[in-house]
């Protein structure tokens, strides 16, 4: 650590100490948790005052008074919540005293949540905590992908912070972002797996070794790391790869590191049931299902038992309560990104990441289904690839067994994925509604 960083971080927590809403506490309260023997004991005890409070303050579940088992609250949606907002919002609270947060609406609408200012001091204290994972801490260099410049010079100054606009993927990206890497010794990358994974591709296409750089932690968010990127991350800089699973209306639900492991969740702060496609039933560990979170700490909103819309394969579970997840042992995408195949299966569309991986030419995709039979696949190919090294043909014979011999399939060779609004490249879109 320089002596620039030894001080940011200092001055951090000294000026935290100081302040009346400090974030302290709930930092101290994760790293007990994760020491603690007795989580699910916790754990219930917080589900108890949490659904107590609930009770005592929403109209919504004023009718559960006395209710603490979670099976009996129903599953909510995004949908439902905007439906019903005024039964749910907590009237232990005016809206001038709550903090408004706008989710992103990568794949759908925009939606509104209220957060207590306590709430948003505790996902702070979790993006901190679960940043050390990646070994960053508060000071350090770091490169910060994203695609949206929303920090003041000074403020990147303060947080010895490198905007890298990752907007447009291409050569000039690529070299100058490399040189930035080297020239000011960054320590810790920060972003879009997609950007930092292509980065990665190109400095060991360009022969670079983990000693040429100074990088020692990778964190990504907002996409799914595929296990080809955090490879490719690890070959080229040498160093921890940490994914990191939340959403902006609940937290940091989780983190990935070894892929034997899974997502290792927050339960110190939510409850995760993995529920069925269809049925609100807990499905097996090694199964697929819904993701629904119940947030022991959303006063001001009470989301109890909220469905994100993500689709993850049920991991460890604990002992005292089998439909309580402990770890995830993957994210599966969004449950619109389900893919049809010909004859109306639903497919997950994780699969499709084992497909594509064989073809190493290929650093990025998009698939598209347009109709029941109609796909699109948007492919970028490493610079200067070799044509005899990739096979159109062959890929869409591989394609067609999984999705079905009659599927038509088009193939379009693409210099960069489109974004969305929010900044992530969806891999998978399906248009079918």
């Amino acid at each position: 650590m320089t002596i620039g960083e030894y001080i940011r971080l200092k001055a951090f927590k000294v000026i935290n100490l100081l302040k009346s809403d400090s974030i302290k506490g709930y930092l101290n309260e994760l790293e007990n948790f994760e020491m603690e023997e007795a989580k699910y004991a916790v754990v219930e005890k917080k589900l108890y005052e949490f659904l107590r409070r609930a009770q005592d303050s929403t109209p919504l579940y004023k009718e559960k008074k006395n209710e603490y088992n979670l099976n009996a609250y129903p599953v909510i949606t995004k949908k439902f919540i905007s439906n019903h907002l005024e039964l749910i919002l907590s009237k232990s609270y005016s809206k001038q005293e709550l903090k408004k947060v706008t989710t992103s609406g990568s794949y759908g609408t925009p939606f509104s949540f209220y957060l207590t200012p306590a709430k948003k001091r505790r996902q702070s204290a979790e993006a901190i905590f679960y940043s050390k994972k990646a070994n960053y801490e508060v000071g350090i260099c770091h490169g910060y992908f994203r695609t949206k410049l929303s920090k003041s010079k000074i403020e990147r100054w303060l947080q010895n912070e490198y905007f890298i606009c990752s907007k447009v993927l291409g050569e000039t990206f690529y070299s100058e972002t490399r040189a930035l890497l080297k020239k000011k010794k960054i320590k810790v990358l920060i972003g879009f797996a997609s950007a930092i994974g292509m980065l990665a591709e190109y400095c060991i296409d360009k022969g670079d070794k983990p000693e040429d750089f100074s990088i020692y932690g990778v964190l990504t968010f907002a996409e799914t790391l595929t296990a080809k990127q955090q490879y490719n991350i690890s070959k080229a800089f040498g160093c921890k790869v940490v994914s990191r699973y939340g959403t902006e209306e609940l937290g940091i639900l989780g983190y990935l590191e070894d892929r034997e492991k899974g997502f290792i969740l927050n339960t110190c702060n939510y409850i995760f049931e993995i529920l069925k496609l269809n049925e609100d039933i807990s499905v097996l560990p090694g199964e697929t299902g819904r993701v629904v979170v119940t947030d022991l700490h959303s006063d001001a909103l009470p989301l109890i038992r909220y469905e994100t819309g993500d689709l993850a394969v049920l991991g460890d579970v604990f002992l005292e309560n089998k439909s309580w997840a402990k770890s995830l042992k993957s994210l599966s995408g969004r449950v619109i990104q389900i893919i049809n195949a010909t004859n109306g299966d639903q497919l997950f569309s994780s699969y499709f990441e084992f497909i594509i991986e064989k073809y190493e030419v290929v650093t990025q995709y998009q698939l598209v289904q347009e109709t029941a039979k109609n796909f699109i696949l948007r492919i970028v190919l490493k610079l200067n690839f070799n044509s005899e090294d990739f096979s159109e043909s062959d890929l869409v014979l591989d394609m067609k067994k999984w999705l079905g011999e009659d599927a038509q399939i088009s193939i379009e060779i693409v210099d960069d994925i489109e974004m969305l609004p929010s900044g992530k490249r969806p891999s998978i879109i399906n248009k079918i509604d």
